[in-house]
């Protein structure tokens, strides 16, 4: 085995929606990251789990990620005793409420943890401090925590002003957790009472979970308004931040979230964002209630016209100190 670190990202591959964009993101922020430290990557989409024996042998890595809930408890009973120099990991993305989607969620979450007791070098983890510390105090399960990274330039980017029209950013896959109508309610609300044209931008093209009642509704709010609502297509991710700066403000208040690349790529681009307090690196005064439209549009007010201030630095600083906090996290586990 090689005494350089070595990690190996594995995702499958969606059918239903094709690349996966914030795992594949999120795998390679991480591994950017690792990178200045020596520690070497590759990342990885296989159709189904008998692709993964193939990738590892192929690729010899040290550390092996099995990115989100995809991989039956079983198969890692063939795996494991294949490759027993890799040190094995499953790493979820969801918070508790967005599992519960996955009926299988807690009973493989439980299977692999009776194979984390036969093999030593098994490890369930995930990117939410959170969900950490609610499975083990409730079920007494012990997860390793490995959180994103997003590291951004220092760049300066001029803040954009509008006459008569304000750009409203609420992207990401349309699902009942993101929120979508309340914040939607919320940009409407903000510009009526500023008099100012909405365009408001969304994501249309990846449902889950039902969401295409959501863009129903959305399409139904701003009919016959004089706001418009903007659709786009999903994009890979220079494309996408290309798109963020042509924002005015950006809203990301969700029901639940386990960190939110798209707030952190608002924040990288130096464009004010609101969020919720699941996204747990924002400043609170860019925090709003989810359950609460008056509480959307009035934070939402402070951010577009504070950021003459630059307040929304705020932000940037919050990202930075959890960036470092994230990174001693994974040189603790990759050593």
């Amino acid at each position: 085995m090689h005494n350089k670190k070595k990690i190996l990202f594995v995702l499958k591959k969606r059918s239903n929606y094709g690349v996966s964009y914030g795992l594949v993101n999120s795998c390679k922020f991480v591994a950017d990251a690792l990178k200045s430290f020596g520690i070497e990557s590759k990342i990885v989409q296989v159709e189904d789990n008998n692709g993964i024996d193939r990738e590892v042998t192929q690729y010899q890595p040290t550390h092996c990620f099995i990115e989100a809930l995809w991989v039956v408890p079983s198969k890692f009973e063939v795996l494991l005793p294949l490759h027993k120099k890799v040190e094995w990991f499953v790493r979820l993305h969801s918070q508790t409420p967005f599992l519960g989607y996955e009926g299988i969620a807690f009973e493989w979450i439980k299977g692999y943890v009776e194979i984390s007791k036969k093999y030593k070098n098994f490890h369930v983890s995930s990117n939410s401090s959170m969900l950490v510390r609610d499975v083990e105090a409730a079920l007494g399960i012990k997860m390793l925590y490995t959180p994103n990274i997003y590291l951004f330039d220092k760049k300066n980017y001029d803040f954009l002003w509008q006459d008569k029209t304000v750009d409203v950013g609420c992207f990401g896959a349309i699902r009942p957790f993101k929120n979508q109508l309340n914040q939607a309610l919320a940009a409407l609300a903000f510009a009526n009472e500023n008099k100012l044209k909405l365009r408001f931008h969304i994501n249309a093209s990846r449902f889950e979970n039902q969401g295409e009642s959501i863009l129903k509704n959305l399409r139904s709010i701003f009919k016959d308004t004089k706001h418009e609502l903007v659709e786009h297509q999903w994009s890979n991710h220079e494309d996408f931040l290309n798109v963020v700066r042509q924002m005015d403000v950006g809203l990301q208040v969700s029901y639940t979230e386990t960190f939110n690349i798209v707030a952190a790529d608002f924040v990288s681009r130096h464009v004010p964002l609101v969020g919720s307090n699941e996204i747990e690196w924002l400043h609170p005064w860019y925090q709003a209630d989810p359950n609460n439209v008056a509480d959307i549009a009035k934070k939402l007010s402070f951010a577009y016209y504070a950021k003459v201030l630059h307040v929304h630095r705020l932000n940037e600083s919050g990202l930075k100190n959890y960036n470092e906090k994230a990174i001693e996290a994974w040189l603790h586990i990759i050593k």
